[in-house]
């Protein structure tokens, strides 16, 4: 399974890993599969292939624009493998394809990776598709460029606000740029939906420290070293900046696109390295870069703490050791009891579970993260990246021990991140084809009801009235939005969002279907971003939750006119309604 952004990512990949063939996640639009590499030439496109089963898929022609699979073969060639699709807009490849009703080029391509599908490409060469080929765009967007002066970034343009409006064609397309008033600050410029927001003063020229996207007042507080590493971070896991999300940096026309290049330390060691040489060598990454290239983490920005997908919010140490099986096993947690950040690490030995914590600590001086004191020295601002050191080198979470090639697996060393998955339901498609039987259909509904149902950004319902049209709700930038249901076309299916137009449609059958998709990829639909259904059980637990405190203001009155003391049952009845309220 391919990555993307946003924060189903790990659930995505966690899910398809466990069940391939499962058909109840919202397919993704051609033009947002990370391997979908835009208008390019074949020539360019074949240059990207290198190994034997790589893949992509790249859109030929100009007003119709027909997709192309390029597959490359055991004797090194390209092919280029058309992709069809019928009058009822169901794509294949094979004429056994149409008998399955493929309605997005996702799954079509999906099923025949699962199925190890051969291809017959002429008499005697075949291939199968094994490896999905990522965009260079796909990787620019999240991929940071190492350096701290926002005016070295490639998009970093010397334009003034009206031209900007010209290169920024989608939704999200976003560039840097000097301030209008004071050339010492930096812009930033975003299309969102049909207009071009101005962010005023996002940074200043030079070297600044940035903090990261901060979920809950739980969780520490992470740094990076440049602007690059903070709006490329924002990209990576889709946090908004007021109410926006950025998608993709516009680069200059004129620069070319160099290649990410290794720096050269090897991702596995071989033999015996103490600490010491294990530390001397991330030292040597982060010092040799100024902090800047995340090699262990293939050169994206890091994520927050938030937004990792083994990070499982506030939990007992009881419930951390539920969720770890196997050997190896590990995840982050913040202690209910101590409110403090610990990582959690199964070991099986001699058929005896053992389960060890070490708490991630932040220096408020030079705000480095470290599970054991010798982790000041790397200098790490992220618990993304420390974590990617211990799991790169296998690096024991024990202090003072040594790893070595031959007693690894009895050291205490992260192996297996255990994915946090309670955000499923959020993407899961729900078998009710019919509007008025979805979860998050409510008959009605005031607008009191609504405040008070849609808490936090991204929550959203589908309210119906009578004689009245149904409505999108949605909370997004603190407000409350009532939009227009998208509407279905004569066959009943709605069409997903292309930036492309001219590509060719993909359908979904379902209204709930199409919403999930919006949610997946973190499309914004007329200015707001939907990412939690709130079901009709909310309003449920809601109006008990209203009746119940109700009732406790009433006792509360009755109460007082009582004398203290006079009748026991009467106190002990008021205390477990105050009880029932919190």
């Amino acid at each position: 399974m391919h990555d993307i952004v946003g924060p189903y990512a790990g659930v995505v990949k966690s899910l398809y890993k466990c069940a391939p063939f499962r058909q109840d996640l919202p397919n993704l639009p051609v033009d947002q599969l990370p391997y979908y590499h835009g208008r390019v030439r074949y020539e360019l496109a074949a240059q990207r292939l290198c190994c034997n089963g790589d893949f992509l898929i790249y859109a030929e022609g100009d007003e119709e624009p027909s997709l192309v699979l390029l597959v490359r073969h055991q004797f090194s060639k390209c092919v280029q493998i058309e992709i069809n699709y019928n009058q009822n807009h169901h794509f294949w490849i094979y004429p056994l394809d149409e008998e399955y009703g493929y309605s997005t080029v996702d799954a079509l391509i999906r099923n025949h990776i699962n199925l190890s599908t051969t291809f017959k490409l002429d008499k005697c060469a075949f291939a199968r598709l094994e490896h999905a080929v990522t965009s260079p765009e796909f990787l620019g967007s999240v991929r940071c460029e190492g350096k701290a002066d926002p005016t070295e970034l490639r998009y970093f343009h010397e334009i003034a606000a009206q031209d900007a409006e010209e290169i920024l064609c989608n939704s999200g397309d976003f560039i840097l740029k000097r301030g209008e008033k004071d050339a010492e600050r930096i812009d930033l410029m975003v299309r969102w939906d049909d207009e071009v927001k101005t962010l005023h003063g996002l940074a200043k020229t030079g070297s600044y420290v940035y903090p990261l996207f901060k979920a809950s007042p739980n969780v520490p507080v992470e740094h990076v070293y440049s602007l690059d590493d903070y709006l490329k971070s924002c990209v990576l896991c889709q946090h908004p900046i007021n109410g926006v999300l950025l998608k993709k940096p516009i680069l200059h026309a004129t620069i070319n696109r160099p290649g990410v290049e290794d720096t050269g330390q090897p991702d596995e060691c071989d033999g015996t390295l103490n600490m010491h040489e294990l530390n001397q060598i991330a030292v040597q990454q982060a010092t040799t870069s100024g902090g800047l290239i995340h090699s262990l983490l293939n050169y994206c920005a890091p994520r927050p703490v938030s937004s990792l997908p083994y990070f499982h919010g506030c939990l007992s140490e009881e419930e951390a050791q539920t969720l770890l099986h196997n050997d190896g096993d590990f995840l982050l947690f913040i202690d209910k009891n101590d409110g403090k950040l610990y990582v959690v690490l199964h070991k099986n030995r001699e058929m005896v579970a053992d389960w060890h914590y070490r708490e991630v600590r932040m220096n408020n001086y030079n705000r480095a993260v470290s599970i054991r004191d010798k982790d000041q020295e790397l200098g790490y601002m992220t618990v993304d990246e420390l974590v990617a050191y211990y799991q790169t080198y296998a690096v024991s979470i024990q202090g003072g021990a040594q790893w070595t090639t031959t007693n690894a697996a009895n050291e205490e060393v992260l192996q297996y991140p255990v994915t946090n998955c309670t955000s499923q339901k959020d993407i899961i498609l729900e078998l009710n084809t019919f509007r008025y039987n979805l979860s998050y259909y409510h008959g009605s509904l005031s607008d009191q009801q609504l405040s008070d149902l849609l808490v936090k950004e991204g929550d959203y319902l589908v309210r119906g009235r009578d004689y009245e049209e149904d409505l999108l709700c949605v909370k997004w930038n603190g407000q409350i939005h009532k939009l227009p249901l998208p509407k279905s076309g004569y066959d009943g299916k709605y069409a997903l969002p292309h930036n492309d137009p001219t590509l060719p449609e993909e359908h979904s059958t379902t209204l709930d279907g199409l919403l999930k998709t919006y949610v997946l990829c973190q499309i914004p639909y007329k200015g707001v971003v939907l990412r939690r259904a709130l079901e009709l059980v909310n309003v449920k637990i809601l109006n008990i939750k209203l009746r119940i405190k109700s009732r406790a203001t009433n006792t509360r009155s009755s109460v007082r006119i009582l004398k203290t003391g006079r009748d026991d049952s009467l106190k002990f009845l008021c205390s477990f309604t105050e009880t029932l309220v919190h």
